[in-house]
């Protein structure tokens, strides 16, 4: 059964493509103009908007467009400043759809005609290493934006503290069990813990996209076309952040019809050598020496920063429960990524457990 559109959402679509298509779309009465929901998008409101079949579009005009609706969750004027300006310089730059209009409500793109990579195909060795290769493009570009990586503890140092408020709101008996779980964990506390890790890694600063999931990949088999897409979170960050997010979303399956809509196998978590043959892909793209030096810190890197992934999206997941329309189940995620967090905390790479304790063994010899 298919959903039905909000009239908010119809009627910004309609407006947004009168006002920003012309053409055709501004002669059309609104009861002609269609809009269908588009399954996906799991931050924001995702609408393909069309022309009626009667009505003809000249070449230079789209029949159908993508009408992204920002979610609650992404809705700071920071936010939609920065998500604007780096999809109108990837959009001219040709890295992605083309931009039609925009306002600090949503946005108009090309819809184009290709589909979402699924997980397994993340586990595909020809196409994982042309995900490396995309990714090394991506991390090589110089975008105007703060080179500083500010964008991770800063997003999750104001998530922790809204999450705080949420799990001491009064909620109903099913939430109480995940929000108890929740409190439990001590999330303030244990993000300080995070941030000492993540600052013991050594991992250069790049253009990052921070959520490149399989449903952010658009690919064409018939012509072995790749298009990465979705630059909600896209900021400087550390490369190892990118690395390792990308690596869990290996366990992770979105297109799940059932509740809670998503489902986790851990065990795809790609291997040592799976990962040393994404480091490769990637390097060979910059034209960098492949040593194995280089090798193990990008390996450091990535199951390190894999600890931000799942902390980040837990707060988010947690937020989003309250924020979002979207069906999902945001509680159970949250549940999956706070506990996959603390399993991957204790296989950390052995080099960053030593800098752990000798800096602990530092802390307590000068108290």
């Amino acid at each position: 059964m298919e959903k039905a559109v909000p009239m908010d959402a119809r009627q910004l679509g309609y407006t947004m493509c009168r006002d920003s298509l012309g053409g055709v779309w501004a002669e059309i009465d609104e009861n002609q103009f269609e809009i269908t929901p588009l399954s996906g998008g799991l931050t924001n409101y995702l609408y393909v908007c069309s022309l009626p079949s009667e009505v003809q579009a000249p070449d230079n005009q789209p029949r159908s467009v993508l009408l992204r609706v920002y979610g609650d969750i992404a809705t700071s004027s920071s936010f939609v400043v920065q998500n604007s300006v780096i999809f109108a310089l990837m959009s001219e730059k040709g890295l992605g759809p083309k931009l039609y209009g925009m306002n600090p409500k949503a946005r108009i793109e090309a819809l184009l005609p290709a589909n979402c990579l699924q997980t397994v195909d993340l586990h595909n060795s020809t196409i994982s290493r042309q995900i490396a290769e995309k990714l090394a493009l991506f991390h090589s570009l110089d975008m105007p934006l703060c080179k500083e990586p500010r964008f991770l503890n800063k997003t999750m140092d104001d998530w922790s503290v809204k999450v705080r408020d949420t799990l001491r709101r009064t909620c109903s008996r099913d939430e109480e069990t995940y929000m108890q779980k929740f409190r439990n964990y001590h999330l303030e506390e244990e993000l300080e813990t995070l941030k000492l890790i993540l600052s013991l890694v050594d991992s250069p600063v790049v253009f990052s996209h921070n959520d490149l999931q399989e449903g952010n990949i658009l690919y064409t088999k018939e012509e072995n076309a790749m298009t990465v897409i979705d630059w909600e979170y896209c900021s400087y960050n550390y490369r190892g952040y990118d690395f390792g997010n990308h690596f869990i979303e290996w366990c992770y399956n979105y297109q799940v019809e059932e509740d809670p809509k998503f489902k986790v196998n851990l065990d795809n978590y790609p291997s040592r050598q799976q990962q040393e043959e994404f480091f490769r892909a990637y390097l060979r793209t910059l034209d960098r020496d492949i040593t194995d030096d280089l090798l193990q810190l990008m390996y450091v890197e990535a199951n390190t920063f894999v600890l931000a992934s799942h902390f980040f999206w837990g707060l988010w997941s947690i937020l989003q429960n309250n924020m979002s329309t979207i069906e999902f189940g945001f509680l159970e995620y949250a549940e999956s990524r706070l506990d996959a967090y603390f399993l991957f905390k204790d296989r950390l790479p052995s080099e960053i457990v030593e800098r752990l304790n000798q800096h602990r063994q530092l802390k307590h010899s000068t108290v």
